[in-house]
C-alpha cells in the first residue's frame, strides 16, 4: 500500500502572518483540512520555540503531524508532544564577539552599535 502522506511547510511572519499577525480563516480551514486528511504540517520560523508555540496553540496544532522548525533551523519541535526533537546551536565559546553582536541587535533595551 502506498504512503500518499504530504507535508506542508510554512513561514510565519508575512507568509501565514497577515500583517497584524493574525492568521485568516481561509488558512486556518485549510491546514484543518489537511490534517483531518492524514497530511503533516510544520511551521518554519526564525522566532524562538516560545513565540512559535502560541501560534501553534492559537492554529490547533496539538496532533501528531504538527511540528516546528524554530531559530531559523537550530530547533525542530514537536507540537503534539510539546518537545524539541533537535536543536543545533553555536557554542559562545567559538565567537564570543558574534555572541555579543547578536544580543545587542535582539534586546529591544540594549544600545545599538553605531
Amino acid at each position: 500500500m502506498a504512503m500518499n502522506n504530504k507535508i506542508l511547510f510554512a513561514d510565519l511572519d508575512h507568509t501565514l502572518l497577515c500583517d497584524d499577525k493574525s492568521i485568516s480563516e481561509k488558512n486556518r480551514a485549510a491546514i484543518q483540512k489537511m490534517l483531518e486528511r492524514g497530511h503533516y504540517f510544520v511551521l518554519a520560523t526564525g522566532r524562538p520555540v516560545e513565540s512559535g508555540r502560541i501560534v501553534a496553540k492559537d492554529l490547533g496544532l496539538t496532533s501528531p503531524g504538527c511540528y516546528m522548525i524554530a531559530f531559523n533551523g537550530a530547533v525542530v519541535y514537536d507540537c503534539a508532544a510539546d518537545r524539541v526533537l533537535y536543536k543545533s546551536a553555536l557554542p559562545i565559546e567559538d565567537d564570543p564577539p558574534l555572541a555579543v553582536r547578536v544580543w545587542i541587535r535582539i534586546t529591544p533595551l540594549a544600545p545599538r552599535e553605531p
